[in-house]
């Protein structure tokens, strides 16, 4: 341990090296994914929680028309998956919003899993970039309003 302390500003210069590497050589945001990725909550009470850190990273490119993935954010990804034990990312595209379940449901009886129920401490990108215009469902508006919480036999409930 003493030898990991002793050479922590280096381990930490070569940390922020490999992040901005994502990101064209921005430092400054590769300091900021370090402290996100570093920030863990330290209290909850009622709505109010301290200690975590969200980051938006805005201007990147544009991804082609009607692709449910942005390439620009691929080497971003794939330095989270290597940097952390668990890591999810989510494309919103407008078909994904319509389609996919946020929130665990019963089917038959059967209890399933939503797309956002993760183990703690799992680390997420989400991808706003490839969200484009168009009607949201009834799926699709539950997610964006809100309005999400768990359906079960006796009916979707909020949370």
């Amino acid at each position: 341990i003493a030898a990991v302390l002793h050479n922590t500003p280096e381990i930490r210069a070569q940390l922020l090296k490999y992040i901005a590497s994502a990101f064209g050589g921005d430092r400054l945001v590769a300091e900021f994914v370090l402290l996100q990725l570093l920030s863990r909550i330290h209290t909850r009470k009622g709505s109010l929680t301290l200690g975590n850190l969200t980051l938006n990273i805005t201007h990147f490119p544009t991804p082609p028309a009607a692709s449910a993935t942005n390439p620009a954010i691929r080497p971003f990804a794939s330095l989270l998956a290597s940097l952390m034990p668990k890591y999810h990312d989510l494309s919103l595209t407008l078909a994904a919003l319509n389609r996919a379940w946020f929130f665990p449901r019963s089917v038959d009886e059967v209890l399933k899993a939503g797309v956002l129920q993760l183990p703690e401490g799992t680390t997420i990108v989400v991808d706003e970039t490839v969200l484009e215009e168009g009607v949201l469902g009834d799926q699709g508006f539950i997610f964006a309003s809100g309005r999400g919480g768990r359906g079960f036999c006796n009916g979707p409930r909020s949370m």
